[in-house]
């Protein structure tokens, strides 16, 4: 099988560039057929695996986080190439956020990530794809592989894009506090699958394949993406305060307990607002709503 390794050199807070020497020693002991490329820009990967997908390649493996994987997954699924059907995506976790190889059970250490990629194991995954507005205004569409969010989880990858970046749940954590003393609740519709309708006031709204976020916030914790459901977790009206006291929930998945937290399932979800509500996918800060989501079952195969 030819691999294509896509590695984003800037992840981990520049760490991955000197990591990916290692891996290569590793690659060639186990006499792997293969190539590779730095990121040299964002979206950069969304090119590469386009390309690489063009050239005849079987395996595409992203190294790097969430951001990584999301635009090589739009790389493949964006591509005219009838070849895509056939490939196969991989990961090695080496970034701020590695939060699906966390629902995959794909480890954190690479030596153990490239044993689960060498062994070749493959699932089919669902994926989902939003149609929001971008910066300017302008109507696009991304797949996603993980969790999109409109609210709070939106506004603090914003904030977090904006100052120095460590790997791991500290950034995150530390954004989402600083976001925190200034958020404010905003009005939304949620409507799911054209039948179910949630009109709230909400901290935040998760359209969740995968069930965390945040570098391990398992906000999603019911979530599975080979079941061919989003899980749309709502957090309805909570102050500040409310919210502090119950951070700590989100790590074990223990908020669902709360009685301002809703959890609905569905193929098609739309969030509308009449404020400007934030979009972030896969940790990457994407737009603005109103948004449609849709899930496209085991669209793409995944060894992990």
């Amino acid at each position: 099988m030819r691999a294509f390794f896509i590695v984003n050199p800037a992840s981990r807070a520049g760490r991955t560039r000197s990591l990916w020497s290692q891996v290569e020693k590793a690659l060639e002991r186990l006499g792997w057929n293969y190539h590779w490329a730095f990121t040299e820009a964002p979206r950069h990967a969304t090119h590469l695996s386009a390309s690489a997908l063009e050239e005849g390649y079987q395996l595409l493996v992203s190294v790097g986080g969430d951001g990584t994987f999301h635009e090589v997954v739009n790389g493949v699924l964006g591509s005219a190439s009838p070849r895509w059907e056939g490939t196969s995506l991989g990961m090695l976790p080496s970034g701020t956020g590695t939060d699906l190889a966390k629902t995959l059970g794909i480890p954190r250490a690479w030596e153990k990530a490239l044993e689960c990629l060498h062994q070749g194991r493959s699932r089919r995954l669902d994926v989902g794809s939003v149609s929001c507005l971008d910066r300017e205004g302008n109507r696009i569409q991304r797949f996603f592989a993980n969790i999109v969010d409109g609210g709070l989880g939106a506004a603090t990858v914003q904030w977090v894009d904006s100052h120095p970046k460590r790997g791991g749940t500290l950034p995150f954590l530390m954004g989402a506090l600083r976001t925190l003393a200034r958020h404010r609740n905003l009005r939304v519709r949620v409507t799911i699958d054209d039948r179910i309708e949630r009109l709230l006031q909400a901290v935040i709204v998760i359209v969740a394949n995968g069930k965390y976020f945040g570098g391990g916030m398992k906000i999603a914790p019911l979530a599975d993406p080979t079941d061919g459901h989003f899980d749309v977790v709502l957090v309805k009206d909570l102050s500040p305060l409310k919210i502090l006291r119950n951070l700590h929930r989100i790590y074990s998945g223990s908020h669902l307990e709360l009685p301002q937290v809703e959890v609905l399932r569905g193929k098609k979800v739309v969030l509308e607002s009449e404020e400007e509500i934030l979009l972030e996918a896969d940790g990457e800060l994407l737009g603005r709503g109103p948004a449609e989501f849709n899930l496209h079952s085991q669209a793409v195969q995944v060894i992990c």
